[in-house]
């Protein structure tokens, strides 16, 4: 089927608002994240009580750190700072304290400084141990921060 030309200014833009419209529907029904806006989240309010810096694993190239902030008894914010990780949907956020893995956190970005809010009920004293980049798409590591108590 052969495409016509647009008769006019008008029927273009109104076809190109068209195009872009199913394309975005496309990429949010695929799962691919639309944008590339650098997250940038405020540094939390608490104590400092862990940090590391991020390396990349398996080939990838990642920069920024770790931190984990005591925001309250068995509150704490992990926080990401000046990251920069391969753009991919699917990235999951895996912390290990005191020997067990916490449940994934989906990455909401690649680029910035992002807060993600964690809850340690059952935990004396939580031992923080390493912050790990998942990709569920390659099924692999991406980045690992080995977590220093401060």
């Amino acid at each position: 089927m052969a495409m016509r030309r647009p008769s006019s200014p008008a029927k273009l833009l109104s076809l190109l608002s068209y195009f872009a419209i199913l394309c975005a529907a496309l990429s949010i029904s695929c799962g691919i994240r639309v944008g590339s806006s650098t997250l940038r989240d405020p540094e939390p309010q608490g104590l400092l009580v862990a940090q590391g810096t991020f390396a990349g694993q398996n080939g990838k190239t990642v920069s920024g750190s770790a931190l984990i902030y005591k925001t309250g008894e068995v509150s704490y914010v992990l926080r990401l700072s000046g990251v920069s990780f391969p753009t991919e949907s699917g990235l999951q956020i895996i912390a290990k304290v005191s020997g067990s893995s916490l449940p994934p956190i989906e990455l909401r970005g690649v680029t910035g400084d992002q807060n993600y809010d964690i809850s340690l009920d059952g935990f004396i004293t939580p031992d923080w141990q390493l912050v790990t980049i998942r990709s569920t798409v390659q099924g692999t590591d991406y980045a690992t921060a080995i977590l220093i108590s401060d």
